[in-house]
């Protein structure tokens, strides 16, 4: 399925859904949007729990849940390409190479970036994180783990929302569908950053899917995903070491 270039506005090859595809699908399409908005309301309402618990269950979660997406991918004799997990040596890889390589150019310009803004351009977009702010890092231990949140989340999703979320429905959609499809699913999958957070991250989802068929290879979507993550923490510690962030 990986190798797209055969397979433009076509179906990708198919694979019989198991039971054990469709608990993992309805995971993703119906339990994890629940949970997600089920977390972000008790976020609204001043209950988060202590970040580092939070850290450490959600990556325990994703990898768990890839590790029983892995065993169900190999019992049923289904080959590793078709998650997308191969590179091409050609340009598509080097595509993929330099649009990982800007992002981290960009990551790494945050910091200076934000120590050079006035306090109240500072404040401004302290308020714009919203219900996100509570999730984000405010010490170095929990930075750390955050950068480890965002290299699962890199790796897990990219593995479930594109690589097998577009592997299985191909009996039902187009490339261009599953793409749609999986970024919206990616979107309220992220319903704890309340409906502008959604909206973010579905576009985020479409960039990712349509880089994921560009290029042939869940690598660059992968690393650029983690990369994304990051920044985000990023900002949002460097924002939380310049003043009280009101959580």
């Amino acid at each position: 399925m990986a190798d797209f270039r055969s397979c433009e506005g076509k179906k990708p090859s198919m694979f019989p859904v198991s039971r054990a595809d469709a608990i993992l699908l309805g995971a993703l399409t119906l339990v994890a949007p629940a949970y997600s908005y089920y977390a972000g309301r008790r976020i609204a309402a001043g209950a988060m729990p202590a970040r580092t618990a939070a850290y450490g269950r959600t990556m325990l979660s994703w990898w768990l849940i890839s590790l029983a997406m892995a065993l169900v991918w190999v019992r049923m004799g289904r080959p590793a390409s078709a998650l997308g997990l191969t590179v091409h040596a050609d340009a598509r890889a080097a595509a993929g190479a330099v649009l990982c390589v800007l992002a981290l150019a960009y990551v790494n310009g945050q910091r200076r970036v934000l120590r050079r803004m006035p306090p109240e351009r500072l404040a401004r977009l302290r308020s714009s994180f919203g219900r996100t702010l509570a999730v984000l890092p405010r010490t170095l231990r929990e930075y750390r783990l955050f950068v480890a949140v965002s290299v699962t989340a890199g790796i897990c999703e990219e593995l479930l929302y594109r690589g097998y979320f577009f592997a299985m429905t191909s009996h039902w959609l187009t490339l261009a569908g599953a793409a749609v499809v999986s970024a919206c699913v990616f979107g309220l999958g992220h319903g704890y950053q309340g409906w502008k957070g959604v909206v973010k991250t579905t576009i985020a989802g479409l960039v990712l899917g349509a880089i994921y068929i560009g290029t042939g290879s869940l690598l660059w979507p992968a690393i650029l995903h983690a990369l994304i993550d990051v920044q985000g923490g990023t900002v949002g510690y460097e924002l939380l070491q310049t003043g009280d962030a009101g959580v």
